[in-house]
């Protein structure tokens, strides 16, 4: 997966250019968790950051997760672009991972055609997953009519 750009379409989002000089980090999780984890819940709280991934992930021939190093330099210039020093205790390389753990998670989902709850991060992975979910609930529908 090709990360050039990535620091440049996260820094014009002014919600993650916002949340990076207030807050000081890039990804958003519960205060009672030391890190973003892959889970349904943060996927969707950082859909503005995960969105330009995704979309990256799905036009590459084999839908391949990005190498660590390419992704610390993108977010390592987002961080040097909006002027911030440090990331509230955490490097470039714990963000790094997390987002790439984020994007694992979806992209897990969408090969599984899991949890509809994804639906909007998926297509930005997958733009043709919308007929195979469409296909999905009319089998459904075709045996277990009683739904």
């Amino acid at each position: 997966m090709n990360c050039l750009g990535l620091a440049k379409e996260w820094e014009s989002n002014p919600v993650i250019r916002d949340r990076l000089r207030s807050e000081r980090k890039l990804l958003v999780h519960g205060l009672d968790q030391p890190y973003c984890k892959a889970n349904r819940k943060n996927c969707v709280s950082n859909a503005d950051v995960l969105g330009p991934v995704l979309s990256r992930l799905g036009k590459h021939p084999k839908k391949r997760l990005p190498h660590m190093d390419a992704l610390q330099l993108e977010v390592g210039a987002l961080v040097e672009k909006c002027g911030i020093t440090s990331l509230g205790g955490k490097s470039v390389y714990k963000h790094s991972m997390e987002l790439k753990q984020l994007a694992g998670l979806v992209k897990r989902k969408a090969n599984r055609h899991e949890d509809p709850c994804f639906h909007d991060l998926l297509l930005l992975f997958d733009p043709e997953i919308q007929d195979r979910m469409i296909h999905h609930q009319m089998v459904l529908l075709l045996f277990n009519p009683i739904l």
